[in-house]
């Protein structure tokens, strides 16, 4: 089994959804706190994520992430109201692929 970084979408915690904002920054602080990603892991991960949408691992590292696909979509959006179908498309990255013949590259 390879050492890759925890995925962001692994934090989820459903109880946090009662917390105010302020309770959320905190828990946000102390989370962010214990993430790291050593050498070795972002090596492999760049290696594991070469073929990009056709790599499972791609898909699970960006979920929970503003990608080039979204930051101008989540620049965007009203912190308060966030965009729910913005937050769909980075938490759920795979569920809102597209391709067709006219896209899929040869």
């Amino acid at each position: 089994m390879l050492d890759l970084p925890e995925p962001l979408t692994n934090l989820y915690d459903k109880q946090a959804r009662d917390l105010n904002l302020a309770e959320l920054q905190d828990r946000a602080e102390a989370l962010f706190k214990d993430i790291t990603v050593t050498k070795e892991q972002s090596d492999i991960l760049e290696e594991e994520t070469r073929a990009q949408s056709k790599s499972k691992t791609w898909f699970e590292q960006r979920s929970g992430r503003v990608t080039g696909s979204t930051f101008r979509a989540a620049t965007k959006t009203d912190v308060r109201k966030p965009a729910v179908s913005l937050i769909r498309q980075m938490c759920y990255p795979k569920s809102h692929s597209f391709t067709s013949e006219a896209t899929r590259y040869s």
